[in-house]
């Protein structure tokens, strides 16, 4: 009884501590856009541009295993 106690109190702090951290992530962001714009904005055009590549790469990467279960 006692380790599920704990383990609960345990989930409770790590729970709480993932959310103080989105909460600064957010709040980071929040700052680097308005005092920042420019440089915030390139920030999520880069990102948007990798996740693009990332996500064409892995169609192409899947198409050619499909091609491949074709001939066999």
């Amino acid at each position: 009884m006692k380790a599920g106690r704990e383990a609960r109190v345990r989930a409770r702090k790590e729970k709480e501590k993932e959310r103080e951290e989105k909460e600064h992530e957010e709040k980071r962001e929040e700052d680097e856009r308005e005092n920042d714009f420019e440089g915030w904005s390139n920030r999520l055009r880069v990102e948007q541009a990798v996740c693009f590549i990332l996500f064409h790469n892995r169609i192409h990467l899947i198409a050619q295993f499909i091609v491949l279960d074709d001939t066999h």
